[in-house]
């Protein structure tokens, strides 16, 4: 089974809005520039699962296993892995939104 990502809006939105999968390892990015922001260091190819507008999205709040804050871990890093229980609500409502 190939890796799941949740893409994630940061900022004021704080909605999941897509999975996607990853469909090769990742590479070094010739054109990362370390003084360009969001440049990126490492480029994978993805294809998406499910792809909403950042709007139609779900809120880290609809996640909530009791296991942890979800804000609070992604505010400590740039990505996290989802616990299995976090995984499955998110995986669920996301199929919920796009039908």
């Amino acid at each position: 089974m190939r890796d799941h990502l949740f893409l994630y809006a940061p900022g004021g939105s704080r909605r999941i809005f897509a999975l996607a999968e990853a469909v090769s390892d990742p590479e070094h990015n010739d054109k990362y520039n370390p003084q360009e922001e969001g440049s990126c260091r490492w480029k994978i190819n993805i294809r998406y699962l499910i792809n909403l507008h950042v709007s139609d999205g779900i809120d880290l709040d609809e996640i909530n296993t009791g296991q942890r804050d979800l804000m609070v871990s992604i505010q400590r890093q740039s990505h996290i892995r989802l616990f299995p229980e976090e995984y499955q609500i998110a995986f669920s409502r996301l199929q919920q939104k796009r039908e």
